[in-house]
Formats: structure tokens, sequence, C-alpha cells
């Protein structure tokens, strides 16, 4: 915990955090009601299971993850949405054991980074978990793709970082979305 503290209060800013651990995961999707794999998955949920976004409404997505029988000490989360039907408008901390910082990375990626709270000295496992929700707002109208990607043009790779900084490897996948 205490690198990833000194890697956030450093003077090489924030995202340092996205590279602390080197590793480059393969991409995998598919049912995200099981765990496709030993470390978990990340979920992209629409709040309250709503189906039709509403154009020119702020509308929210919740980021969900779950471990198996992992504790969690912080996480990068790369997002890709199509930026000409939505824009990006915030986020919301859904769990406070976390600082939440988001950028937005252009050309339609939007990078989220959670860390533990320096003061938290309880374990931090997570199932079904919402750690963050995204605010979108719908531009124009059709189906488009809001997914978790393992990593970004410039770079920026998915990453769940254990209590121990081992670098854990989620499943994940791609929500489709539906403006009106």
């Amino acid at each position: 915990m205490v690198v990833l503290i000194g890697s956030v209060l450093s003077g090489s800013g924030l995202l340092s955090f996205v590279n602390f651990a080197q590793f480059n995961p393969s991409q995998k999707q598919g049912q995200l009601d099981e765990f496709s794999n030993e470390d978990g998955y990340i979920e992209l949920k629409p709040t309250g299971n709503k189906k039709v976004f509403t154009q020119g409404t702020n509308e929210t997505i919740d980021v969900n993850i779950s471990l198996r029988d992992k504790e969690i000490a912080g996480y990068t989360v790369p997002i890709s949405y199509d930026d000409t039907k939505y824009s990006f408008v915030g986020i919301e901390n859904s769990d406070t054991r976390f600082n939440l910082y988001s950028r937005n990375e252009g050309n339609s990626y939007l990078i989220l980074v959670g860390i533990q709270q320096p003061n938290n000295t309880d374990k931090i496992t997570l199932y079904k978990a919402t750690v963050a929700r995204l605010i979108f707002k719908p531009r124009g109208g059709g189906r488009s793709d809001i997914s978790v990607k393992d990593k970004t043009p410039k770079g920026y790779t998915l990453k769940l970082i254990n209590e121990k900084n081992d670098a854990l490897v989620p499943s994940f996948g791609t929500l489709q979305v539906t403006a009106k």
C-alpha cells in the first residue's frame, strides 16, 4: 500500500498508478454472471437496469467489480464509448473506501482509477460491488457500445491491484445501450 500512496503523491502524477504493474492482459469477454477466470470480473450495468436512455438527459451506468476471494487495494479501468453519441458528464464514487479519479483521454476513452484510502485498514473484498457510477448524456439516437477495455490507444491498461501489489486480470465485457 505504501508504494501506491507514494506513487500517487509523487511528482510523477496520479496516473503513474496506471503503469504500476506491468502486464498485458488478453481480452476476455463472456458470461458475466459467473467467474470466467480465477481473478474475477468487471461489469458495466445501467443503473436500475434501465433499457433505453433518453437523449439530452443525464444517464448513469454502474461499474461493478467482483473478485474471487481476493483483496483489492486499487484499480484502473479503461472504458470506451462513442463520443459522437454520448458526452461524458462525470463520475460518482460509490465506494468510499477508495479515492476515485477519472481522466477523459479523448478519442472516446475514459480512465477510472480507484486507490484505497490511506486511512482504511480494512481488507477490501468485492462481490458484485458498485465502485463507481458513470454519468453520460446521450447526444443522438440509436445503439452504441460502452465497453471495458484491456488497454487504451495511449497505453493505459486494465488492472486490479491486490493488497500485495500484484496485478489481477479480470474478465470484462461490453454494454450495448440504446438512446431515443
